[in-house]
């Protein structure tokens, strides 16, 4: 899997290699020339292409990417030097891209693209039409620990896995499940729970990103 960038400042080059570390993709060119950027495009029809905020004000550009290579799907990166979001937005609306993400995000954003994952930005907030969607039911009354297991749930983790890595007992795992379970109010065999986390995953992925971003509100066990 392979992902080709555009980026026309070197100084904004090095910025974006500051923020990242991504090593899921097979193959990573960077490159601050537009012509030597779209004949590579065209030779390697990578997976993804990312280009920066820099390029918001040239439709042409993202309509001709999508033209030439219909299957790379477009991720845009939002510089810090990008206009306020209420001027942003309607340049926005004119560009033809897949996916969004401010530059502080961009290693969080390929690390999910590259695993098979859609990416949210926190820039979708400031969009007048946005409604915050409402949590899970039961979400709030989950216990920090509790959380911690869910969320290694979701990524795929086996409960002996989980333990280990939490540094507690299959039996403590067990007994968190349990009480997940009851809270989030999901029914069925021993296996619901698990069919729950995978079901709800990117809705998860995004109540634990902004948890981990505001004073936690979980109890302690």
């Amino acid at each position: 899997m392979a992902i080709v960038m555009l980026c026309r400042r070197r100084s904004n080059v090095l910025l974006m290699k500051a923020v990242t570390n991504v090593t899921n993709f097979s193959e990573e060119v960077l490159l601050t020339d537009e012509k030597t950027f779209q004949h590579t495009l065209r030779i390697q029809q990578p997976a993804f292409t990312l280009l920066t905020s820099e390029y918001i004000d040239q439709p042409a550009l993202f309509a001709s990417i999508r033209q030439h290579t219909p299957t790379t799907r477009i991720v845009l990166c939002l510089l810090p030097d990008a206009a306020n979001p209420s001027l942003l937005w309607p340049l926005l609306d004119n560009l033809d891209i897949d996916v969004l993400c401010k530059l502080p995000e961009l290693n969080e954003c390929l690390t999910a693209l590259a695993e098979g994952y859609f990416y949210t930005s926190s820039f979708l907030e400031t969009h007048p039409a946005y409604v915050r969607p409402e949590p899970l039911p039961g979400w709030d009354s989950l216990t920090t620990s509790e959380r911690s297991v869910l969320k290694l749930m979701a990524e795929g983790y086996s409960g002996p896995q989980i333990a280990q890595m939490l540094f507690i007992s299959p039996k403590t795992v067990e007994n968190h499940k349990y009480k997940i379970s009851q809270k989030l109010n999901v029914t069925g065999g021993p296996g619901s729970l698990v069919k729950y986390s995978l079901l709800h995953r990117d809705r998860l992925r995004t109540l634990f990103k902004e948890a981990s971003q505001t004073k936690p509100t979980a109890r302690q066990p």
